[in-house]
C-alpha cells in the first residue's frame, strides 16, 4: 500500500522563515487601534515599527475628522501626539504622483518645525515617492530653492521664511490642499498670523485647513476667540469642528526649563539652566 508523503510546512522546518515573520507584522498592524481608522497599509506598518499601538485622545478625535477633509479647530496638550493627529490623515490623502506642495505646516519656530518634518518623514518611512521639506531661517536660501524644484508634497516651515519664498516665486501653493497651524496661539502671540493672513489674502490660497493650540489658550479665550473675530478673518471662520482632547499618560516627557534673571542689565534677560 502506497502512502502519499505529508511534507512538513515551511515554517514548521524553519521556524524564522521570512513568510512567517511576515505573516506576523501584517496580524500586528491589522490589530493595531490606528487600523480602524481607514488609514493605507504602508502608514500603519510604519507606525508598527514606530512602536505606535493604540490612538491618543487628540489622535481618535482628529484622524477621523481629517480624513473626511474636514476643517477643525482642536486643542490637545504638549506631547499627546497632536503631530500624529493631523501628519497621518494628511499622508493618507496625498496623491504621491503630483510633486507639488499639497500640505502646508506652520510653526512658529525652527526647533518645532524640524520636529514636525522628522515625525512626517518617520510616518511616510515606508512610502516611496513621499518628499518632505522643512524651511526656516538661518539656512541656505538656495539650497532649499533646490529642494522645492524637485518636487515635494509636503512643507514644514516657519510663516517668516515660507512666506519669503511665497514672495520670491520659489514656492508655489497655487495647489496646496491643507494649512495647518501648529502651535496656533504661539504663532498669534510672535505676531506671525499677520504674514499667514498676507499669504491667504495675496496668494488665494485654497483647500482645508485646520490648528492646534494647547487647552490653556481654549479656556482663556486667546486664539479661539480671535478666530471668531475680525483679525482672522475668512478662511479663519468658525472652525466647523472643534475639538478637546486631554490624556492622563503623555507620549513624550515633558521638558522642564529653569530660568536665571540677571541683574543689573538695561533689559530683562533669561539664560536657561
Amino acid at each position: 500500500m502506497t502512502t502519499t508523503p505529508q511534507f512538513p510546512l515551511p515554517s514548521e522546518l524553519n521556524p524564522e522563515d521570512p513568510a512567517s515573520e511576515s505573516s506576523e507584522s501584517n496580524s500586528a498592524v491589522a490589530s493595531s487601534g490606528f487600523a480602524s481608522f481607514g488609514l493605507p497599509a504602508n502608514l500603519l506598518e510604519a507606525l508598527e515599527r514606530c512602536g505606535y499601538q493604540e490612538p491618543s485622545p487628540i489622535q481618535a478625535a482628529a484622524i477621523p475628522e481629517l480624513m473626511l477633509g474636514r476643517d477643525l479647530l482642536g486643542q490637545a496638550q504638549t506631547g499627546t501626539g497632536k503631530t500624529a493627529a493631523f501628519a497621518l490623515p494628511l499622508l493618507a490623502r496625498l496623491d504621491i504622483e503630483a510633486r507639488h506642495p499639497q500640505v502646508l505646516v506652520l510653526a512658529p519656530t525652527r526647533e518645532l518645525a524640524i520636529q514636525v518634518s522628522e515625525a512626517f518623514q518617520r510616518y511616510a518611512s515606508c512610502t516611496p515617492g513621499v518628499h518632505v521639506l522643512a524651511l526656516y531661517g538661518g539656512t541656505d536660501f538656495r539650497d532649499q530653492i533646490q529642494k522645492l524644484r524637485r518636487g515635494v508634497q509636503v512643507i514644514v516651515g516657519t510663516p517668516g521664511r515660507v512666506m519669503d519664498h511665497m514672495r520670491q516665486g520659489t514656492l508655489d501653493v497655487s495647489k496646496l490642499e491643507t494649512l495647518v497651524l501648529d502651535e496656533a496661539d504661539e504663532m498669534l502671540r510672535m505676531g506671525f498670523i499677520d504674514d499667514v493672513q498676507w499669504g491667504w489674502s495675496n496668494y488665494q490660497l485654497s483647500g482645508k485647513w485646520c490648528c492646534f493650540l494647547p487647552p490653556c489658550q481654549m479656556k482663556s479665550g486667546g486664539f479661539a476667540n480671535n478666530i471668531k473675530s475680525n483679525r482672522l478673518r475668512s478662511p479663519f471662520a468658525p472652525a466647523k469642528l472643534m475639538l478637546a482632547a486631554f490624556a492622563n499618560v503623555l507620549s513624550v516627557f515633558p521638558i522642564i526649563k529653569n530660568y536665571l534673571l540677571c541683574k543689573g542689565c538695561l533689559r530683562p534677560t533669561a539664560a536657561v539652566v
